[in-house]
């Protein structure tokens, strides 16, 4: 301990300061400026951090132009810039249980009894997640003034201060100089303005929150609920005064006299704050309230120049249970406070002329810099740990750590005993005062800014259903479909085992419970349509479904669709009563059918595209109910005949099924009204009869194929023939349906040709357009169209009631089209066009459209350019790499983590790097980690492996207990490893291990357990 600490600590003792003392701030003067005893102005920002995950290039421009903004205010005396952070585990766990009871209320209001999982969650992020607040207190002095304009405000604030009433423990008015007020105010919107033009998040605190954030740093077991506790503000700081409910009696002689008015009037901050006991323990700790602190300051300024998140990151790799806060103060004067030893320096440099003529010689090269390439300010650090009272070893351990990783940080010197303990705590507690018990360095301004916690990555979303967190373990909340961003159309990228097929489950679970669906009269799930090769996401529907009540797990379905006529899809359905498509049906069916009509590779001729338009008009008008209606024959839908007997109607020879539609529909038979229909509206073997029509062979009799020279109206009903003869889901009206359904995954496994050539290609993508068209009939209803069909006669007007209120209820609702293994299509041009359309259309309708692949170059163009959201969990080569810098130009540190971080899924998580683009925030991007719960890594995981043992022990056992049993057993969220070391084994042992004996250690695996699971059940 140095003599000035120990002298600092007697003077300390005898003063006997106590709490309130040593907090200055005392009043405000406006709703974000809070006054300080001696008339210094405060204002706070909450810096939440970088929106892009910055490497050295970044931070070293940030730190420039940080540097050019700040050096004005920083070049003359009075302003101080005080910079803390603080990082508190025990403060995270209280978040996390906030953001996930948030999303636990959601579910429930949704009818989901989720509380097992949810509860997982909280346990496992609670272990590697911590909390983390950066502040920046920016301190205006009286002395900002020149000296006739102090003599003037002195002068104006002694004669107001005669006219105030005296209130020794109340508010303030009287201290505020209107030119420092001014002058403060600027600095503190040049501050603010300065961080968020240098791309980071941050904002002007209240008053009220600044006042919290003190609060919680002072009292730390306060910080979860900070927000609870209200201060008492003046009664003129609001907008209108009026009279308390009550006041105070007076209680000192001086109030009793009249001379003090402190009891009518709000207490001053410092007694609001000051509201727990404190004293000094030792010469190494203090108690505060139910916290025990150790404080130290930094005795020697680093020798080289270190950045901050290394300090961050040591501490965290001895320990992420360590809390522990800084504060960075930096001031104008820098070259004075180094003008005295300069003076002694040149006087006594024969004492020791190597050293002293070095330190002289740097003071020199300081004085070269000061207001020209830099400015010189002086900076101070201290530190400070906590623990609670009972636990004074864990206490001494945390601040051993701290206090090593600041000395291996940029080979600085901390002493481990502070002259004042008090005063070193209180000096890391964010704009209480600007007292501080470190030594004084100088430093450019430039070198002291790039010492702090400027580079912290920031999530823009205070809440969200997703929860990742940073290397380090910040939280990093994100909300999908939120109101942040104009559009919501998202990319997943990445190779197989990189964890792709586990974050679109995630993203999509968090989706059905997110708490913007929830909220209505009736719990309501979101519209989620999944299509997917394989059962990827079969464990995240399986999860939904379970957690429904019985009467409600048809709101749920995953169904793998067959290449069979009990499978058909009819692409030519409309709306209930609609006797022609809306025009988004219109254009998919125009997109759909020129697909068809192609050969894989290229889109069709414009005179092929042409006649495709042409039938499909056609065919809706040949059988509208004053054309040519199909007839209503009875026994061909039971259904439909039981609810006519029950309404009384009697059909004839006469009765066309649009007839048999409206009787039902008038009658509120409106499920049967709807199977009625698919008789009523054509399909695609129509196509043939409508090209062979006057109005349409008159236009196209005599085109031809510019290529082949093929008269396209033979190649037309050809390729319709051979689509009705080669797809028996296409060939006849609609059997398949996912009624009332609201989540629905479609598995297109059967359906879908393998290979990479055109023919397969083409396939796969009528698929993809099918099960697209099925799953999203009424994602994008338009109640002003269904308004101008009635008045054109294409919908009956007693079909307008309802279908207003479904475009109002659906357009309050988030929908969901999700596509994986996009990769699979080829990148089909009208694939391709039909999902931009729903993309550019998606906004106006509520739909969020999300799409996976393997890389990025699977997607087109047009579709990456548009994109508001991209997750890479792994970029697959360096070709790709290169793809993703020529769309979103990436910085050498984006590449780098692109390249080398994203290693798929570990014990850690999985690692991604994302972008997302924002209406206020901008553009978005950072490198992050997802982290589930083995109970939810069992429900999404793809891993071939896991899925069959997963699907095994959902029929044994049921879906809720394996997910626990699996959990229990293999919490890496995998067995795969189990299942190798089993055939392993059998190999040594000599055995033939084929597909028979695999099976028989899958089985074995499934007993063991079942008899676990058994276990846990009686336990």
């Amino acid at each position: 301990m140095s003599i000035t600490s120990s002298f600092a600590r007697i003077i300390s003792t005898f003063m006997n300061e106590s709490l309130a003392d040593m907090i200055r701030v005392e009043s405000m003067e406006d709703d974000r400026t809070l006054v300080l005893k001696d008339g210094t102005l405060l204002s706070m920002i909450l810096l939440e951090g970088a929106l892009k995950t910055p490497g050295q290039d970044e931070i070293a421009d940030m730190v420039e132009r940080l540097r050019i903004a700040l050096s004005p205010y920083l070049s003359s005396p009075g302003h101080v810039i005080s910079l803390t952070f603080i990082r508190d585990p025990s403060a995270a766990k209280r978040e996390i249980s906030s953001l996930v009871e948030r999303t636990g209320r959601a579910a429930r209001s949704l009818g989901l009894d989720i509380e097992d999982v949810l509860a997982e969650r909280e346990r496992v992020l609670s272990r590697r997640m911590v909390s983390e607040t950066c502040l920046v207190s920016i301190f205006s002095r009286p002395d900002v003034m020149s000296g006739e304009e102090a003599d003037d405000a002195r002068k104006k604030a002694g004669e107001v201060t005669k006219k105030s009433p005296v209130m020794a423990q109340a508010h303030s008015f009287t201290k505020v100089m209107d030119a420092v007020f001014t002058r403060h105010q600027a600095l503190a919107e040049a501050v603010n303005r300065s961080f968020r033009i240098v791309g980071q998040l941050s904002r002007i605190l209240t008053v009220t929150e600044a006042l919290q954030e003190m609060r919680a740093a002072l009292y730390p077991s306060t910080s979860p609920q900070k927000a609870e506790w209200q201060p008492r503000l003046p009664r003129w700081a609001g907008e209108t005064v009026s009279a308390p409910a009550a006041v105070m009696m007076p209680e000192t002689e001086a109030q009793m006299r009249g001379r003090d008015f402190s009891h009518l009037f709000a207490p001053s901050f410092d007694l609001q704050l000051a509201t727990e006991d404190c004293f000094v323990e030792n010469s190494r700790t203090v108690r505060i309230g139910d916290r025990i602190f150790s404080a130290f300051d930094m005795t020697l300024a680093p020798e080289t120049l270190p950045d901050f998140d290394e300090l961050v990151l040591d501490v965290t790799s001895k320990s992420n249970e360590i809390p522990w806060r800084c504060t960075l103060q930096i001031e104008s004067g820098g070259m004075h406070s180094q003008a005295l030893k300069a003076t002694f320096l040149s006087i006594f440099t024969f004492a020791n002329p190597i050293h002293n003529r070095r330190i002289r010689e740097a003071i020199l090269a300081l004085r070269e810099i000061d207001g020209q390439m830099d400015t010189v300010v002086k900076f101070r650090m201290s530190f400070a740990t906590w623990a609670e009272t009972s636990k004074g070893d864990v206490l001494r351990r945390n601040a051993q750590i701290l206090n090593g990783a600041v000395q291996r940080w940029g080979n600085s010197r901390a002493d481990g005993v502070s002259g004042d303990q008090l005063a070193t705590t209180l000096a890391t507690v964010p704009g209480i005062s600007m007292a501080s018990t470190a030594p004084v360095a100088a430093a450019p301004l430039s070198n002291a800014l790039a010492m702090g916690p400027i580079a912290r990555q920031a999530s823009p979303w205070k809440h969200g259903s997703v929860l990742f967190r940073t290397d380090d373990g910040k939280t990093w909340p994100y909300q999908p479909g939120s109101s942040k961003q104009t559009t919501w159309v998202t990319l997943l990228v990445g190779t197989p085992g990189s964890g792709k097929s586990v974050m679109m489950n995630a993203i999509n679970f968090a989706s059905a419970i997110s708490p913007s669906t929830a909220g209505g009269k009736d719990p309501v799930l979101p519209r989620i349509a999944i299509i997917d090769i394989g059962p990827s996401s079969s464990g995240m529907i399986s999860l939904i479904k379970e957690a429904l009540p019985a009467n409600r797990r048809h709101e749920v379905l995953f169904r793998k669709l067959r290449m069979s006529r009990e499978d058909a899809i009819n692409v030519f359905d409309t709306q209930l009563g609609m006797r022609e498509p809306t025009a988004n049906e219109r254009t998919f069916l125009i997109n759909f059918l020129t697909l068809i009509c192609g050969d894989g590779t290229k889109p069709p001729s414009v005179a092929m595209r042409g006649l495709i338009t042409a039938c499909i008009d056609r065919v809706y008008e040949d059988l509208k109910d004053d054309k040519s209606p199909r007839r209503y024959l009875r026994e061909d839908e039971r259904e439909v005949d039981r609810a006519l007997d029950e309404i009384g109607f009697e059909a004839h020879s006469e009765t066309v099924w649009w007839e048999v539609v409206d009787v039902l529909a008038e009658n509120g038979r409106l499920y049967e009204a709807s199977i009625a229909q698919r008789h009523a509206v054509p399909t695609i073997a129509d196509l043939v009869t409508a090209s062979q029509t006057d109005q349409v062979s008159s236009l196209y009799a005599s085109a031809r194929d510019p290529e082949t020279d093929q008269p396209i109206m033979n190649a037309f009903q050809r390729m319709i023939s051979e689509v009705v003869r080669d797809f028996p889901i296409l060939s006849t009206y609609t059997r398949f349906s996912i009624g009332s359904s609201r989540i629905v995954s479609l598995d297109l496994m059967d359906v879908t040709a393998s290979g990479a050539g055109p023919t397969a290609r083409r396939q796969t993508a009528i698929m993809y357009m099918l099960a697209r068209q099925i799953l999203t009939r009424d994602f994008f209803l338009d109640e002003a169209e269904f308004r101008s069909k009635v008045n054109v006669g294409v919908l009956p007007s007693l079909y307008l009631e309802y279908h207003v209120e479904r475009a109002r209820q659906n357009l309050q609702l988030p929908k969901i089209l999700c596509m994986d293994e996009f990769h699979r299509t080829g990148k089909i041009e009208m694939v391709c066009d039909q999902i931009l359309q729903d993309a550019r259309e998606g906004r106006k309708f509520n739909v969020d459209i999300k799409i996976a692949s393997q890389l990025i170059e699977d997607f087109p163009q047009s579709i990456v350019e548009i994109v508001s959201s991209l997750i890479v969990c792994n970029a697959g080569s360096e070709n790709s790499i290169n793809y993703f810098d020529r769309m979103y130009g990436l910085s050498e540190a984006e590449r780098y983590s692109i390249r080398n971080h994203l290693t798929g899924p570990s014990a850690r998580g999985a690692p991604v790097w994302a972008m997302f683009r924002l209406k206020d925030e901008g553009t978005v991007r950072q490198r992050l980690i997802l982290t589930l719960g083995p109970a939810e890594i069992w429900a999404f995981s793809t891993t071939a492996e896991d899925v069959v043992l997963r699907s095994r022990l959902y029929e044994e056992i049921g879906p809720r207990l394996t997910r626990q049993v699996l959990a229990r057993r293999f919490p890496g969220g995998s067995a795969k490893a189990e299942i190798e070391a089993r055939i392993a084994q059998m190999e040594e042992q000599g055995q033939r291990v084929g597909e028979n004996e695999r099976g028989d250690v899958l089985g074995a695996l499934v007993e063991d357990l079942k008899r676990q699971a058994f276990l846990m059940e009686n336990v």
